[in-house]
């Protein structure tokens, strides 16, 4: 448990030295750096919403299409029946 806490504590040590470079090589204040990760985080987070929705959409209209291709065979399959009927009655 020990190890773990202090994997974490490393962990988080090494993310706020990153963002400090950040911070520093930019030339800006913590706050502008938060007003920016979070702007960038809303931002990615809103996209892959939008990526999710125009899945789902996708695999709704899959659907649809399948269903209307399955009736478009049955209406052509009745189509070929009578067809079929009004030729044999012709002979």
């Amino acid at each position: 448990m020990a190890e773990l806490d202090r994997e974490k504590e490393q962990s988080n040590n090494r993310l706020l030295d990153q963002a400090h470079a950040i911070i520093a090589k930019k030339d800006m204040t913590n706050e502008e750096f938060i007003k920016s990760t979070m702007r960038l985080y809303l931002k990615e987070k809103n996209r892959l919403n939008l990526i999710e929705s125009i899945k789902k959409g996708y695999e709704e209209m899959g659907k649809i299409n399948l269903e209307l291709a399955e009736l478009y065979m049955q209406c052509d399959f009745i189509d070929l029946i009578s067809y079929e009927k009004y030729v044999g009655e012709l002979l």
